[in-house]
C-alpha cells in the first residue's frame, strides 16, 4: 500500500491546530511555474523538471470506492505542493484529469487551488462543470499583484490578468471561484488590494489572504528582485513556534502588519457581499460568518453537504476553551465533525490522517507554553 503521508499533509503545530483541509492529491513531483518566493522549496528544495506520480490517482480511487454511505465525506486538496494545471503537452495533464473523473464517479468534494489556465482544455473545463453542479468543487485561484510585479516573482506563471479573465469566465459557468490573495507582501499592499477587488467584482464569492513565509536569505533575494535595496521593509518575527534543525528559520510580517492588511481586505469582501478568511494567521472567531463547521477554506461556498471535519483551535476558541480532548470535543459537536468509531467506518488512510492530526494537536493543548506561543501569533 502507498505510504499514508502521500494524501494526508504531514501533522504540524500550525496544520493540525488550525486547518482542516488536510487531505492532499499530488499528482506532480515539483512545479514547472518557479516562483521565486514558494514555500514548498522550504520542504523539498530547489524546482526542478516536474515528474508525474501515476500511482496517485490509482490510491485515490481505492479511497474513494470505499467512503462510507450516509456519512460525511473527506474532501481532498489538489494541490499543495504544486500547481495542478501546470501545462502538459500544452493542456492539462491526463493525470489530473483523471482525478477529476474519479472525484466526479465517486462525488468526492475537491478544493483545487492554482495559478494554471484550464479553459484551454475543454474535458478539464466540462470535468469541473461536472464537478460543480454536484456541489464537490470549489476552486481556488491565487493571484496576489499585477502583472508587472508578478513577472518578477512568477515568472514562468500564467500573468494573474489571464488568471483574473479566467476567474471571471468560471464563476459565469457557476464554478465557485475564491481568490487566494498570497502572499502579502509588505510594500505591495495596494497591489493586493487591487486584485482583491478585480476578483471580487469578476464574481469570486470570497477571498482568502496568506502572508509570506519566507527566510532571511530568500527575504532579500525577493526584495533585490522587486528593486529593493538592504533590509526588508517592514517588521518581521520568527514564523515557527521552534526551528527546524539543519534549516534557515522562517520568518512573517509583524502582527500590526497583518493586522491592517486583513481587516482592509475584509472590508472589501464584505462591500461586494463575500466572505474573507485568513490562512493559518488568526482564529476564525474574528469573522462574523464563522460558526463551528464553517471552514477558512470557505468550500462552505460551493459544497452542498457538509464534509468530514476535525476539531481544530477554532472550537476550542469560540467555544470558550472547553476542557475537553479534541476527542471529546469532537462528540460534543457532532457530525460533521467524526472522530470517534464511527471514524471505523472510513478507509485506513483517512482513519489515520484524522487521527494523526487529532494526536498532534491533543500533544499541543497539553503544552501550556506552545499554546501560548501559537495564540500571540493569531492575535490579529
Amino acid at each position: 500500500m502507498v505510504e499514508w503521508l502521500e494524501y494526508v499533509i504531514k501533522p504540524s503545530n500550525y496544520i493540525s491546530s488550525l486547518c482542516y483541509s488536510v487531505f492532499r492529491l499530488e499528482p506532480f513531483t515539483t512545479c514547472s511555474y518557479g516562483c521565486t518566493y514558494c514555500y514548498a522549496q522550504w520542504y523539498r528544495g530547489p524546482h526542478g523538471a516536474p515528474g508525474e506520480k501515476p500511482w496517485v490517482p490509482r490510491g485515490f480511487e481505492r479511497i474513494a470506492r470505499r467512503l462510507p454511505r450516509g456519512l460525511p465525506k473527506p474532501w481532498f486538496r489538489l494541490s499543495t505542493l504544486s500547481d495542478p494545471f501546470q501545462p502538459v503537452r500544452g493542456g492539462v495533464s491526463a493525470l489530473v484529469k483523471k482525478i477529476l473523473r474519479i472525484a466526479l464517479r465517486y462525488e468526492v468534494p475537491l478544493v483545487i487551488n492554482t495559478k494554471g489556465l484550464v479553459t484551454r482544455d475543454e474535458e478539464a473545463l466540462w470535468l469541473l462543470v461536472g464537478l460543480a453542479d454536484k456541489g464537490l468543487l470549489v476552486l481556488q485561484y491565487t493571484i496576489g499583484f499585477g502583472d508587472g510585479t508578478a513577472s518578477l516573482l512568477e515568472p514562468m506563471a500564467p500573468r494573474p490578468s489571464e488568471r483574473l479573465s479566467e476567474a471571471e469566465m468560471l464563476a459565469r459557468l457557476g464554478i465557485p471561484v475564491i481568490v487566494r490573495v498570497q502572499p502579502l507582501i509588505p510594500g505591495l499592499e495596494q497591489e493586493h488590494y487591487r486584485v482583491a477587488i478585480q476578483a471580487l467584482r469578476s464574481g469570486a464569492r470570497g477571498l482568502i489572504g496568506e502572508p509570506l513565509r519566507e527566510t532571511r536569505a530568500g527575504l532579500a533575494r525577493l526584495y533585490k528582485l522587486l528593486a529593493n535595496s538592504g533590509e526588508p521593509p517592514g517588521c518581521w518575527e520568527p514564523y515557527q513556534l521552534g526551528e527546524e534543525p539543519g534549516k534557515e528559520p522562517l520568518l512573517h510580517p509583524c502582527p500590526w502588519w497583518r493586522t491592517r492588511v486583513n481587516h482592509a481586505l475584509e472590508a472589501l469582501a464584505t462591500q461586494h457581499g463575500a466572505a474573507y478568511a485568513t490562512c493559518k494567521d488568526s482564529l476564525l472567531t474574528l469573522h462574523k460568518w464563522y460558526r463551528p463547521g464553517k471552514t477558512c477554506c470557505l468550500e462552505w461556498l460551493g459544497f452542498r453537504e457538509e464534509p468530514l471535519l476535525r476539531p481544530t483551535l477554532h472550537e476550542y476558541s469560540y467555544l470558550e476553551w472547553p476542557s475537553l480532548s479534541p476527542e471529546q470535543l469532537c462528540k460534543e459537536l457532532g457530525p460533521p465533525f467524526i472522530c470517534d468509531h464511527r471514524l471505523d467506518q472510513y478507509p485506513a488512510i483517512i482513519r489515520k490522517g484524522v487521527r494523526a492530526h487529532l494526536a498532534k494537536l491533543e500533544r499541543l493543548l497539553r503544552s501550556e507554553n506552545r499554546v501560548r506561543k501559537l495564540l500571540e501569533k493569531l492575535s490579529t
